[in-house]
């Protein structure tokens, strides 16, 4: 989304800033919902780069934080 808002800067054509913001939130996966609350919530002000550093240590606590699933096979016979 940066690359394509840079385009458009390329191109003379400026969009307001929290628009910008909010094209950028608005294009994560539901993964990053909580990362989006928490932005408008508390309406942070940043730049875009800024934005993006915070999303890549958001990326970073939600790798860390994925549970892990066993799974495992069971050991009983089914009858029919």
């Amino acid at each position: 989304m940066i690359g394509l808002i840079e385009k458009l800067v390329g191109l003379d054509i400026t969009l307001p800033h929290d628009l910008s913001v909010d094209l950028l939130l608005l294009s994560l996966p539901a993964a990053f919902d909580p990362f989006v609350v928490n932005f408008n919530m508390n309406k942070l002000e940043a730049t875009l780069e800024e934005v993006v550093n915070m999303l890549v240590v958001f990326e970073g606590t939600i790798k860390k934080d994925k549970p892990v699933r066993l799974m495992g096979s069971s050991s009983t016979a089914k009858k029919c």
